[in-house]
């Protein structure tokens, strides 16, 4: 399977999250996909029709999720790969790829933040599915500020670099052995320049919740990755679990 993924920028947001829409044509009208009728109703507001967003996409299949920091709404549908589509592209052993590898989430195709990518392979002792995404980015003074309220001695970053915190949210969706906890941690994730050099690991006390940990199928955890970037590279990427030659893995932009 593959995602087609559109991004709403900039909406004004309620707790049932409506959107303009001519589903409905007056207040108390039920709202039906595919013959079913929802729960929840459209509502007139000034004049204008509003439908639930969350509600309607959700029920034609589709994944919802808000980024609050950058004002964005991601709305991730399903749709049938082609036949020729290899949905599996495996590396190494503990090497998952991305499921719609030859779509997105690759080098030269890196996801977005906020985009769930899914991934499916081998592991050392397993083979398992999941979702894996970026669900945030602080570079610069913000990121070197919440760094050293972390712990004062994590030290300044190097001439001419600066530092990138990223939130990582892992999702293990199933497993072929359901008693194997999967390790993941910051240092599955390679910062790559944009003109393609990989750079150093940078070493500083993390702040909670880490990126590191174990986890079970059925299970999810989000946490913080740092990286030290150079100041004037603008479009770096992130890798997550490449193979030892640099190639196949999952890639996200980081802008």
């Amino acid at each position: 399977m593959k995602k087609r993924t559109v991004i709403i920028s900039t909406i004004v947001l309620s707790s049932t999250m409506f959107v303009t829409g001519a589903l409905a044509a007056s207040n108390g009208f039920s709202i039906f996909i595919n013959g079913s009728k929802l729960s929840t109703e459209a509502k007139i507001i000034n004049g204008t029709t509003y439908v639930p967003l969350r509600a309607i996409s959700e029920s034609l299949g589709a994944q919802v999720d808000v980024n609050n920091s950058q004002k964005n709404i991601y709305i991730t549908t399903k749709t049938q790969v082609p036949a020729n589509t290899n949905t599996v592209n495996q590396g190494t052993n503990n090497t998952p790829a991305p499921s719609n590898s030859s779509q997105i989430a690759t080098r030269t195709n890196p996801a977005n933040v906020g985009i769930v990518v899914p991934f499916e392979g081998k592991t050392s002792s397993n083979h398992v599915k999941g979702n894996i995404s970026i669900s945030e980015v602080i570079r610069g003074d913000a990121a070197w500020k919440i760094i050293y309220d972390t712990n004062s001695f994590n030290r300044l970053p190097n001439d001419g670099h600066e530092y990138i915190l990223t939130k990582i949210k892992y999702e293990l969706k199933s497993s072929a052995n359901s008693e194997v906890a999967e390790e993941v941690s910051d240092y599955d994730f390679t910062l790559v320049s944009g003109s393609g050099v990989d750079y150093q690991r940078a070493s500083v006390v993390l702040p909670d919740p880490q990126f590191r940990t174990k986890i079970y199928a059925g299970g999810s955890y989000e946490g913080w990755a740092a990286f030290m970037v150079k100041t004037d590279d603008p479009n770096p990427l992130l890798a997550y679990n490449r193979k030892r030659d640099g190639s196949s893995g999952i890639w996200f932009k980081l802008n």
